[in-house]
């Protein structure tokens, strides 16, 4: 997938997430079990925020240990991650939503046709396009913090319904540092499945590394995606897991190298940029959770 220039505007969070335990891994990656409940009808948008702005509201997230792996239809996924520095599952109407940011027609829905911890799943719709980054619908998640992390995780429920032979940008952590931004992509698709990484410059530079054939994400089914970055001195390393498996071992972050402090991490998912594609493109989200280790 060619390296794309775009822009996540960053939110600040509140209490909830500054109050959140940054330390402990037990657990963490255990994946969910079984196959999607079926619900009813697609829900309405929950987010308050207007098209193509993310909007300045705290989350609202519990924080928490993992005690293990919850099954799918086990009630909400976030009431057994208590270890995560943030957790959303889409399951709580009172919890504020992720800020949203829509571009080019891109829609997101909260959804209950088919969640993967009941009852419902952040649906996404992008396209047809026929230029590369059209259409964008992505949530983000920001946390302030002090001092460069050692260890940021992001993990992630995923199902691709309908994607034809586009390549998605699904998820994404970012470290921010003044104007810098350091970035590692997870890319999706019929036919791809790998971690794009980035120092947005001007222009930015990119390295991609690609997980093999057997490896990658199957069409109409959930798959649990797991990033985990990590620092020793300057210099930081990705993995990347599928259902518990790891893809990619200890991939060098090279644009990474040198980061001299942080402002901000930021997580997203959604269809933050796809590749042009002659049909609509429909996915869905579940049971996010997100860890800085100081």
């Amino acid at each position: 997938m060619a390296r794309f220039s775009r822009s996540i505007a960053l939110v600040v969070c509140g209490a909830a997430l500054a109050s959140c335990s940054l330390t402990s891994l037990d657990g963490f990656s255990e994946p969910p079990s079984a196959a999607a409940g079926d619900g009813g009808d697609d829900g309405a948008n929950t987010s308050s925020t207007e098209t193509g702005v993310d909007a300045g509201v705290d989350s609202g997230m519990d924080a928490g240990v993992d005690t293990g792996s919850p099954d799918a239809d086990a009630g909400p996924f976030c009431a057994s991650r208590t270890d995560s520095t943030f957790c959303e599952d889409f399951d709580v109407p009172s919890r504020p939503p992720l800020p949203v940011t829509r571009h080019g027609g891109g829609v997101d829905t909260i959804d209950s046709n088919a969640a993967l911890s009941a009852p419902n799943a952040l649906r996404i719709d992008l396209g047809p396009s026929t230029t590369d980054g059209d259409a964008q619908a992505y949530r983000t998640m920001t946390m302030n913090v002090t001092t460069l992390p050692h260890q940021v995780v992001l993990e992630w429920a995923i199902r691709l319904d309908e994607v034809a032979s586009a390549s998605i940008s699904a998820a994404s952590i970012a470290i921010v540092q003044g104007s810098n931004r350091y970035e590692a992509v997870v890319d999706v698709g019929a036919s791809d499945l790998l971690i794009e990484q980035t120092f947005t410059s001007a222009p930015p530079a990119s390295v991609a590394h690609s997980v093999p054939q057997n490896r990658r994400v199957q069409l109409g089914t959930w798959t649990r995606l797991k990033m985990d970055l990590t620092r020793a001195g300057s210099s930081w390393k990705a993995t990347l897991s599928r259902d518990g498996e790891v893809s990619l071992a200890d991939v060098p972050l090279s644009t990474w190298d040198g980061i001299s402090g942080a402002d901000s991490v930021v997580f997203a998912v959604g269809g933050l940029y796809s590749t042009a594609s002659p049909t609509p493109l429909t996915f869905r989200f579940d049971d996010l959770a997100g860890l800085v280790v100081p």
